[in-house]
């Protein structure tokens, strides 16, 4: 019933479907984290770390950061990145004329996801780099039904969901070279802050411009927001 109400009166002020849906998908997302907070703390689960990435210099210190002070030999170190394709038909709101092929789109969608998985290998490279067992080093491109950190956070919830990890790490802010080049940008800033509210493990938040492993204010994380 609230969720009508918002949507009749978002129409009646004039708004447009796609804003009545980002309403509507912005209430979803604040009625999960309400229920996470009533249901409150849950014991803490193992599974090794599942760290973030997508390019940025953030991302990737996060990578480092986890690497020297999370990752036990033996554990598992997931790495993920995550995108959203191009809907298979998109109207550019010229009629006909503004609609995409098909067959141009899934090209697209396929190059974005060839460079996704390239760039898993350089955050692989980065891991091994740090000292972590190549037989540890798990990689993973996760795929969201669309844009916005809203829908980015669900799928990395059920990835953690997935593995049982312990500890999810994450840059403060995103926009790395592979997704600016794929136009698929879903930014790790805007969603390092779900993810606190959200997730059912501890959440560690990486600042940018920090030299990880230095010690010093520059060796810490920016954050370490324990969700059990």
């Amino acid at each position: 019933m609230a969720a009508s109400k918002l949507a009749g009166a978002a129409a009646g002020a004039g708004c447009g479907a796609g804003l009545v849906a980002a309403l509507l998908h912005w209430r979803e997302g604040l009625r999960q984290g309400l229920d996470a907070e009533r249901r409150g703390p849950r014991p803490m689960r193992g599974g090794g770390e599942l760290a973030l990435v997508d390019g940025s210099p953030t991302s990737e210190a996060a990578l480092q950061w986890a690497a020297r002070h999370l990752h036990r030999r033996g554990e598992a170190l997931h790495l993920a990145t995550v995108c959203h394709p191009t809907p298979a038909v998109l109207d550019t709101g010229t009629g006909g004329a503004g609609f995409q092929v098909a067959e141009d789109i899934r090209r697209e969608n396929a190059n974005m996801a060839e460079a996704a998985q390239e760039y898993m290998k350089r955050a692989r490279a980065l891991a091994e780099a740090e000292g972590v067992d190549p037989g540890d080093v798990r990689t993973e491109v996760l795929v969201a039904d669309r844009g916005g950190h809203i829908s980015v956070g669900q799928k990395v919830a059920q990835e953690v969901e997935s593995l049982r990890v312990g500890t999810v790490v994450v840059g403060s802010r995103g926009h790395g070279s592979w997704q600016r080049a794929a136009l698929a940008v879903v930014g790790l800033g805007s969603l390092s802050e779900w993810l606190v509210h959200n997730l059912d493990c501890n959440v560690v938040i990486v600042k940018q411009g920090l030299e990880p492993g230095e010690g010093g204010p520059g060796g810490a994380p920016a954050a370490a927001a324990p969700q059990e």
